[in-house]
């Protein structure tokens, strides 16, 4: 379980790098867009993973 919240706030963290970088313009939105769509959908996947895993121990 900790292993997925340090992944979760790793990802969080590139996140606000690259949008930082965007937001400087040292990063263009094109290039960004993609690169912040991929951390979100990994986010989304780790989170139900962490979820799937909480059921688990459960039973």
């Amino acid at each position: 379980m900790k292993g997925m919240t340090q992944v979760l706030s790793d990802l969080d963290s590139a996140r606000r790098r690259i949008a930082r970088l965007r937001d400087m313009n040292r990063l263009s939105e094109k290039a960004a867009t993609p690169i912040l769509e991929k951390i979100l959908s990994l986010r989304a996947e780790v989170r139900g993973l962490e979820r799937s895993e909480v059921g688990s121990a459960a039973n």
